[in-house]
């Protein structure tokens, strides 16, 4: 929502004062900006938002806005996301200051008071309460004289109670924020800052703290840096180190400026060495805003921040002085997160570096934190500490006296419902460093005024805090000083322990990982997979040593809620749920950090800081502000725009304009424009001819000249022709809805498309619908998305809903995988459809095995004979298009060849029944056993011997003898032994006996029991067998 008002006076030196009598807005997102001119181009006064003034409240009343050039133009943006009560503006012109109070006379614009008051607006009595008896009137200077232990404005408070005091300053310096102060001496320097009035801003300031005087620093180097806010400025051996920030357009830096305050001269330390050890993104130094720096020793360490591609930083980089090295550190200890506009203050007695607060990143949401953390620049480890109960952010922090000292910020951390926190914070809180614990402090302002702002700068001078700057709707430039009073309120151990905090157990159960439960002053044990107080229960392995945690539970990755970020730690990967997750493997020892290749990874977007138009914005996870046209992550708002800079964002493409100021017509073109027909110019009303700038008026009437121009329809011309969409309301412009030749529709405004083939969506048809098993890429060239069937399955599609109307084809595809299978596949269609089938593989392009059939019930068989199945990885494709929803049935099944299975199987039955009648037939015929003996001596032929007739005969005695039909022959088998060579034994794996058969005559070839010979050469080849009928 947007609304404008502009209060005029007829008079261009005129005074028009606006006091705001209530006050009720979203902190940080709905803002009322209060400009001294007739435009937003004039200069800005003031920027509310919040809740600052409630209806019957009168402690919490802003001061007025003075508009001195006779205008003041009001202009308020919302995004409606909480209901709340609103604004109530009053003004006068040419008046006094609340109009005197009524207890004075009004004169040219001043204030006469009565007497008994003073001030502006004669709303200060000059001695309140007579002094509480604390002191006495003076009556000329209009002022309390207090007793030495009393001070204020009516000498009601203790001095040794602690008080605020603003000092009185005769200079008038411009206000600022988001600045950066150091103390060198009796100095305190003022460097850089966010202010409404960026060309005649004062960069550089100091204040002397003894003279209470303002100089403005000028400039005697050739270079210097721009302006720039959320930077770091830290002083070292009298020198001043500023690095990062960002610039007012929007530039993200990690410059390192080297400020000499001698010679009063910058120098850009360009030359700087980055860090040796880091051999991929992000290296050192990082671009960053919103950072903090501290010195200790010869370092600066550089925590958090929040980087344009990164998003939100857990980093802590450390710069060594004199060497110029850069080092990204690796730390150890508790898991921390890190994040924007957070404080860090170093403490010599237990050399820790104290981080508290800051804005977070959760995702794509961001919130505030109460988070207090402490850093070992030595050990390079963190450990947690107890938070605050208090969350807020670009609050200030300082150390004194043993305490951490917190002042201010924004404590506004509502989500979906306002639950009334403050834009700008009062509130002071003490943090004691010795007992870990915190205290609410109550310290009294002695000039009675609201000092509740953020952005502001803190530091410690002769024992006080100063504070300067800030905004709390205004740019602040009053310096208010603190006056500590007694700190002993827990002198010793039994008073600390009595303020412990006691939610110890619910403290430990909000830890996750390992390393965050062991390293804290909570007294947590990590119990298999939680975190617990104490001790864990029975049977639950307890982890009480850091280096026992486990791999996957010390991971960071679910620390890093941004894709590029996520990718920068080897072993995280960024996946399509927007989450980063921890993958780890299966070691000897347990589990260990694995290391992820791309494959595993989801490409990240571009990212937001480098898109530079609101559609290609608005198009990612971003959020494009118009006035500073920048585009940033959703979640980076809080840090981006910390003191209403943005006065308008947009999340949806449909809401960019497509328009520059230089086409925005004035009222003399809108008389000439011959498009509208001759017109009137209004601010609040539109011509009777409304055609939207896209037709012409038929003559005498106020209805439109139809068809209309500009690819626009309507009666009107109020709408986009289909096929094209955009607003072309008041002259805006229509474009064609790009689907990337998967649509020809969209949304008329929205420009989302229709997507025709199912299983593709996305706003322009350029993803597939994983999570229904459609796969593929439809952005490629003739890409696009298939159903993967499997075999052996049916399956049936229904399109007949509402949301299936635009569908005019869908695709299938499936891989067999055994090589040595038909696949059958049916397809049935219960309306007119066509379709095409066609195979491809990894060799050989996609081939048509069948065009524009006509799809009834369609059977086609793919052999496994023509096509390589599995290993060459073919690919068959269905295509079915050309039907119109609603398309009732559409039935397919693949499934693979059965009568080639069956026959197989068949035949293998046949082989395996004939081998068992066979086995049975053999095993029906008579057999005995057989004994054999053997004995290696029996083959010994005697070395001692030279006569044959001294060498044993062995004479080979058959095992078995089957005779055949006839009776004339059969088959002997005798056993064989083999020879052994040199060994006395036949070698192991090798047969030592053979069964050798042999066809044999059966006959009787003797007389008697007396086989003849006449061939007494052949004796010793034949022998008598001890079968006498049995010839060999």
């Amino acid at each position: 929502m947007q609304c404008t008002w502009l209060i005029g006076s007829n008079s261009p030196n005129s005074t028009i004062r606006l006091e705001i009598a209530h006050f009720e807005t979203e902190c940080s997102w709905d803002h009322l900006y209060i400009f001294d001119g007739d435009s937003v181009f004039s200069r800005l006064l003031a920027a509310y938002s919040g809740v600052l003034v409630r209806y019957g409240t009168s402690s919490d009343k802003l001061s007025e806005i003075v508009a001195t050039s006779g205008n003041a133009y009001i202009y308020f943006y919302s995004d409606a996301a909480y209901n709340m009560s609103g604004v109530n503006i009053t003004y006068s012109i040419n008046s006094c200051p609340k109009n005197c109070s009524s207890r004075g006379i009004c004169v040219d614009g001043v204030c006469t008071c009565w007497a008994h008051w003073r001030g502006d607006a004669c709303d200060e009595p000059t001695c309140p309460y007579k002094c509480r008896d604390n002191g006495y009137c003076d009556v000329e200077n209009h002022k309390c004289i207090c007793n030495p232990e009393y001070t204020g404005f009516d000498c009601s408070f203790r001095i040794d109670e602690g008080w605020w005091a603003e000092e009185l300053v005769n200079e008038r310096i411009q206000g600022r924020a988001l600045h950066e102060m150091v103390v060198i001496n009796d100095e305190m320097w003022v460097i850089g800052g966010e202010n409404f009035h960026h060309s005649a801003f004062q960069n550089m300031i100091k204040y002397n703290f003894i003279k209470r005087t303002w100089t403005v620093i000028s400039n005697n180097s050739v270079k210097e840096p721009l302006n720039r806010y959320s930077h770091s400025v830290v002083a070292y051996e009298g020198n001043l180190y500023m690095y990062g920030g960002i610039l007012y357009n929007g530039t993200v830096l990690n410059e390192l400026w080297l400020y000499n305050t001698t010679r009063l001269s910058w120098h850009l330390l360009s030359k700087v060495t980055m860090d040796q050890n880091c051999h991929s993104e992000p290296c050192s130094p990082l671009a960053a805003m919103g950072h903090t720096a501290t010195v200790v020793g010869n370092y600066m360490i550089v925590i958090f921040g929040h980087n344009p591609v990164y998003g939100y930083l857990n980093t802590v980089q450390q710069y060594q002085f004199g060497s110029d090295h850069w080092e990204l550190i690796a730390t150890r200890g508790a898991i921390v997160k890190g994040g924007y506009g957070h404080t860090s203050v170093y403490d010599s007695g237990t050399q820790r570096i104290y981080v508290y607060g800051g804005y977070h990143s959760y995702g794509a949401e961001a919130a505030l934190v109460d988070f207090l953390y402490a850093y070992n620049s030595w050990e390079y480890t963190w450990i947690l500490l107890t938070p605050s109960q208090s969350h807020r952010y670009l609050h200030s922090s300082v150390i004194l006296n043993g305490m951490m000292l917190v002042f201010g910020g924004n404590t506004h951390n509502g989500t979906s419902y306002s639950n009334g926190g403050r834009c700008f914070s009062a509130d002071f809180q003490a943090y004691d460093i010795a007992c870990d614990t915190w205290h609410i402090m109550n310290f009294p302002s002695i000039h009675k005024q609201n000092i509740a702002d953020f952005g502001h700068s803190a530091v410690v001078y002769n024992g006080s805090m100063y504070v300067f700057g800030g905004f709390n709707g205004q740019m602040l430039s009053d310096i208010q000083k603190l006056t500590p009073g007694s700190c002993e309120k827990n002198a010793n151990s039994a008073t600390c322990e009595k303020a412990a905090p006691a939610n110890v157990t619910s403290l430990c159960g909000r830890l996750t990982s390992c390393p965050s439960c062991l390293e804290n002053t909570y007294g947590c044990v990590w119990c298999g997979s939680s975190c617990s107080h104490g001790r864990c229960g029975k049977n639950i392995k307890e982890t009480n040593m850091l280096d026992k945690c486990e791999v996957a539970e010390s991971s960071n990755c679910d620390k890093l809620h941004n894709c590029h970020a996520c990718h920068t730690e080897y072993h995280c990967g960024w996946q399509t749920d927007e989450k980063c997750y921890t993958f780890v493997r299966e070691s000897s020892n347990g589990t260990e950090k694995a290391i992820l290749n791309d494959d595993y990874r989801v490409k990240c977007e571009v990212p937001c800081s480098s898109r530079h138009t609101c559609e290609n914005c608005t198009q990612g996870p971003c959020m494009w502000c118009s006035s500073q046209q920048m585009c940033i992550e959703s979640n980076a708002y809080a840090a981006a725009f910390p003191v209403a800079q943005c006065m308008e964002w947009t999340t949806q493409i449909t809401k960019c304009r497509g328009l520059n100021c230089r086409d925005i017509q004035t009222c003399d073109q809108c008389q000439k424009n011959h498009v509208v027909g001759v017109g009137q110019w209004y601010f609040t009303a539109c011509p009777a001819c409304q055609c939207n700038g896209h037709s012409t008026c038929v003559n005498g009437t106020d209805k439109c000249l139809l068809p209309c121009q500009h690819l626009t329809e309507g009666t009107h011309c109020q709408q986009c022709m289909a096929g094209y969409h955009g607003d072309p309301v008041n002259g805006g412009n229509c474009t064609p809805c790009f689907c990337n030749n998967h649509g020809d529709l969209c949304h008329r405004e929205t420009g989302r498309c229709y997507c025709t083939t199912k299983g593709i969506n996305g706003p322009h048809c350029n993803r597939c619908d994983e999570s229904n098993h459609y796969v593929g890429n439809p952005e490629e060239e003739n890409g696009s998305c298939f159903y993967n069937l499997s075999i052996d399955f049916q399956y049936t599609f229904n399109m007949s809903k509402p949301e299936d109307r635009h569908y005019t084809n869908i695709n299938f595809m499936n891989i067999p995988v055994k090589p040595d299978v038909d696949v059958d596949f049916t397809i049935s269609c219960s309306d007119s459809a066509l379709v095409n089938i066609s195979v491809s593989s990894s060799s050989s392009p996609e081939k048509y095995l069948d065009e524009n059939h006509k799809c009834g019930t369609f059977k086609l068989r793919f052999s496994h004979d023509e096509h390589v199945f599995g290993a060459d990885n073919s690919t068959f494709y269905v295509y079915v298009f050309n039907f119109n929803t609603p398309f009732l049935l559409l039935s397919l099944l693949i499934m693979a060849a059965i009568m080639w299975k069956i026959k197989q199987k068949y035949d293998l039955y046949r082989r395996r029944q004939r081998l068992f009648v066979e086995m049975e037939q053999m095993a029906s015929r008579p057999f005995a056993g057989v004994a054999v003996e053997l004995d290696a001596q029996l083959l010994i032929i005697s070395a001692h011997s030279g006569s044959e007739d001294h060498r044993k005969k062995c004479h080979p005695t058959p095992i078995a003898l089957e005779p055949c039909s006839g009776g004339k022959a059969a088959v002997l088998s005798l056993i064989v032994r083999q020879p052994p060579g040199d060994e006395e034994y036949t070698p192991s794996g090798q047969s030592g006996l053979t069964i050798a058969s042999a066809l044999v005559s059966l006959g009787t070839l003797c007389k008697g029991n007396t086989d003849v010979i006449k061939e007494t050469s052949k004796l010793d080849s034949w022998k008598t067998s001890s079968n006498s009928s049995t010839c060999i």
